[in-house]
């Protein structure tokens, strides 16, 4: 662990740096997509700052009711929290901690920080910041935030320590059912003072401090009930629980201020009036639509900040306690479950946040057009002409032709899933919850019709490809395999071949070759190559050893694969790894480039290819069209080359 820091992308500019050694035709960066999950949210008077994938973006809330966006910052990787103080936001991300100088918001400033260092929760006093990473607590000295140092350390091996809330010189940290009380008057040495367990089988989440008591969101022994714990600690050597009262199921986190308690969950915000510590009642409650979790809360002066990972942040107004009610909302683009490129207009199916429509016609500088949020599920998505085909509870038709306004045209309420494709005029929809894989007619726009199902069976059926009239899925789950469905009379679909695999990564093809990552002998990465020329008899010949390591996503434009490999540079982000297979008896390995974050999809265009993370938005980097060479001339003259990478 080094205090260097790989200064982050600062500011609102789309364009990337060629990587050293990448060809100028072969997978430089066009431009990218940062804004994803919404982790995190702190507030230090006006100013908040909410993590929205690899961005930070800084909020003015002198009006909580308008929060108006002012600034960003733009990180490798995921930003998973943070923290303000004295103009200055400290920033967690899966890879790093950064601080950045916020005294003009609008221009975010790279101060410092430590890299390869992933911080779980921290919080500021004075000149230290305190962190969880790993099994331990660190303090770190940020008097000169140009050169932060760690400069003590609490190791709990074997303990993943939760969240984390400085009161003065003492500390406290959730650790599964107890809370750790940490003596922090010499941030060289901090020691443990003592220990509160919660209970036998219970389970402590998150915790907030006001004054000398702690409140604690706790759950169990019985799973279906949590509990808000309020703890005094006037005696932080003898932490005593003096009160708990019933709180939702699925605490996310929880905040103090003053006489409130604001704590959220997968139901929404609940508040509690903590006059009277010793008893606590519950005042009222504002239901947040959040698919997944509300994450993040955070209390302030009559208002309340709130995160749900897909969707964004939510501001409520809480001065009537018993009637908490929402005032603003920043949104956030949420996951990328799917995603598909027509004609420079990008489409993204979003889970929760509905589909999204993006000018991509430059894509150094994506646009938003517009999208469908109030359509819930949003999985997959395929596209025929102007109409798309957006899979989840149903089959949905949507109108794109203009895409400021997509209009939903109706569906097919005998058909769910969670990926589609569209080959032709038939659509292909495989269902991972209901392990099915439906054939659907498009031959009548724009309303899709069921034809037939067939059964997948157990599993976690993902990556549909079609060659020919054979729909090919992988089971991801237990025992995997990949299946050949015969769907030449549609209304009958029926499994004629099966394959099995080892490993969960995607699946492709080019032509009539069927790629598959997997793991040879349980430990040789490959793309295992298949002569589908007979599906109903694969055909395997050699395989590709990827140089990158073990594949988790592929996607092919004409005859070039692109690999989401893992393993490359080793305990990395991973890479991008393009590979020729032309002649898929003999693949070409191209080169690779480095990339962050796990790939959850490909889609690709002319010119470009667009490489998805589920949290983290997306890249787009130049395609392919030759070898890359280690010292990137591209001319005729061999005498030029120092041969191809690596």
């Amino acid at each position: 662990m080094t205090s260097t820091f790989a200064a982050a992308a600062v500011g609102i500019g789309l364009s990337l740096s060629a990587v050293t050694g990448a060809a100028q035709d072969c997978l430089e960066p066009v431009g990218r997509w940062p804004y994803g999950w919404s982790e995190d949210v702190a507030v230090d008077g006006t100013t908040a700052v909410l993590a929205n994938g690899r961005a930070l973006q800084i909020l003015d809330v002198s009006d909580p009711a308008n929060p108006v966006v002012v600034g960003e910052a733009v990180f490798p990787t995921l930003v998973e929290v943070a923290e303000l103080a004295n103009q200055k936001a400290y920033v967690g991300t899966s890879s790093e901690l950064a601080i950045l100088d916020l005294t003009d918001p609008a221009h975010p400033v790279t101060l410092g920080g430590l890299d390869g260092f992933q911080v779980v929760k921290m919080d500021h006093h004075g000149e230290h910041l305190y962190a969880l990473s790993d099994h331990s607590l660190f303090a770190v000295d940020v008097s000169v935030p140009s050169v932060p140092s760690i400069v003590g350390q609490l190791e709990w091996p074997g303990v993943y320590p939760k969240d984390l809330s400085v009161s003065g010189g003492t500390g406290f940290v959730v650790v599964d059912g107890s809370m750790k009380v940490v003596d922090l008057s010499d941030p060289t040495a901090p020691t443990e003072v003592t220990e509160l367990s919660f209970g036998v089988d219970r389970e402590a989440g998150r915790l907030a401090v006001e004054g000398d008591k702690v409140y604690v969101a706790a759950r169990g022994p019985d799973p279906f009930v949590s509990n808000l714990v309020v703890v005094d600690v006037s005696d932080p050597s003898q932490p005593t629980a003096i009160a708990e009262v019933g709180a939702p199921l699925g605490v996310a986190d929880v905040d103090a201020h003053g006489n409130l308690v604001v704590m959220s969950s997968s139901y929404g915000v609940e508040v509690f009036d903590v006059s009277s510590p010793a008893s606590p009642l519950w005042t009222g409650s504002a239901p947040i639509e959040c698919l997944y979790s509300l994450v993040g809360v955070v209390a302030a002066d009559g208002v309340a900040y709130v995160t749900c990972e897909v969707s964004g942040l939510s501001i409520l107004d809480t001065t009537d306690p018993s009637s908490p009610t929402v005032i603003a909302s920043v949104t956030a683009p949420g996951s990328v479950e799917d995603a598909t490129l027509e004609d420079g207009l990008l489409l993204i199916a979003g889970d929760d946040s509905g589909l999204r429509l993006l000018d991509v016609s430059n894509p150094a500088q994506p646009v938003e057009l517009g999208s469908t949020v109030a359509l819930p599920q949003t999985f997959g998505v395929a596209t025929l002409g102007e109409i798309a085909y957006v899979a989840g509870y149903h089959l949905v038709a949507i109108d794109v032709a203009n895409p400021t306004a997509p209009v939903v045209l109706g569906s097919e309420t005998g058909v769910n899933g969670n990926w589609v494709t569209v080959e032709g005029d038939r659509g292909y929809v495989v269902s991972t919850w209901g392990r099915t894989a439906a054939v659907v007619d498009l031959s009548s726009p724009p309303l899709p019709t069921a034809l037939g199902t067939a059964d997948l069976g157990p599993g976690w059926w993902e990556w549909p490809v079609v060659i020919g009239d054979h729909l090919i899925v992988r089971n991801t789950q237990n025992d995997t395999s990949v299946v050949v469905i015969d769907a030449s009379d549609p209304t009958t679909p029926v499994q004629v071949a099966s394959i099995d695999v080892w490993y969960f990564g995607g699946l492709a093809s080019i032509g009539f070759w069927l790629l598959v990552p997997d793991i040879i002998d349980g430990v040789e990465p490959a793309i295992r190559i298949f002569d589908m020329r007979n599906p109903a008899v694969p055909v395997e010949v050699a395989p590709y050893h990827p140089v990158g390591g073990a594949v988790d996503a592929i996607g092919v434009a004409g005859s070039v694969a692109y690999l989401a490999v893992m393993d490359y540079p080793p305990q990395q982000a991973g890479a991008i790894e393009a590979v020729n297979f032309a002649d898929p008896t003999a693949p070409v390995f191209m080169g690779l480039l480095p990339r962050s974050g796990w790939v959850k999809r490909f889609a690709f265009g002319a010119d470009e290819i667009y490489v998805f993370g589920r949290a983290t938005g997306f890249d787009v980097f130049s395609l392919c069209q030759g070898p890359i060479f280690a010292d990137g001339f591209e001319s005729g003259d061999a005498s030029a080359w120092s041969g191809a990478l690596p």
